[in-house]
């Protein structure tokens, strides 16, 4: 999802519901880190990724598959080195 940005933080801060208010400084009081990235963070991407559509049962896509315009939005948890994390292939933009 993307969403156009408020002018202001107090702004954005209230266009969210309050579901998503109460996840979003859960994660901040847990210490996840974020990160925004491309191809280097595939292969941490790519573990996740891969385990997950094995278990829903779904044909995984090879890594060559995730183009170079791919951008990756990773979550780490405060104490591990793994990434859950989302990728967005912009397909067509290469």
């Amino acid at each position: 999802m993307i969403l156009d940005l408020a002018p202001d933080i107090d702004a954005q801060w209230r266009m969210f519901n309050a579901k998503l208010r109460k996840q979003l400084r859960k994660a901040e009081k847990s210490g996840l880190r974020f990160e925004i990235g491309h191809l280097e963070l595939l292969d941490r991407f790519y573990e996740v990724f891969a385990r997950n559509m094995r278990y829903l049962g779904t044909p995984v896509y090879a890594r060559k598959a995730f183009p170079d315009s791919t951008r990756i939005f990773a979550v780490y948890p405060p104490d591990k080195n793994h990434c859950y994390g989302e990728s967005t292939p912009r397909l067509g933009r290469h």
